[in-house]
């Protein structure tokens, strides 16, 4: 069943994007979140709004190069906005609905592998 058969799972992005075309781009978004470092980007983005490059390294932990790649990624799939201040990056989630996108994840994460998410923050 196609998402123009099922209206529970049609997407405003069948109105943009031709056929297939929206599981590749819906596919380019979420491969987009498939790294902690990425998702550990978007929720600090998330908090505070708006960080420069520098703060974003400092969130990851990473040398300069890798954390630029991971925002790079964000970049490509549309989640965050890159602009210039000065010498500066300065980077924000570009729609305040991925909230929605990452707390949903979270919840359904907490609901379905606690034990897992309970793991992890030991680890973590």
């Amino acid at each position: 069943m196609t998402s123009t058969e099922n209206p529970r799972l049609r997407v405003p992005l069948d109105d943009v994007v031709r056929g297939g075309e929206v599981d590749a781009v819906l596919a380019r978004l979420f491969g987009a979140l498939a790294d902690p470092t990425r998702v550990r980007l978007m929720r600090a983005l998330l908090e505070h709004g708006e960080l420069n490059s520098m703060e974003c390294r400092r969130i990851t932990g990473l040398s300069q190069g890798r954390t630029s790649v991971h925002l790079s990624c964000l970049v490509d799939a549309g989640l965050i906005h890159a602009g210039r201040d000065g010498r500066q990056r300065r980077y924000r989630v570009r729609d305040p609905e991925v909230a929605l996108l990452v707390d949903g994840a979270a919840a359904i994460a907490a609901r379905h592998f606690g034990q897992i998410v309970a793991s992890l923050m030991e680890v973590g």
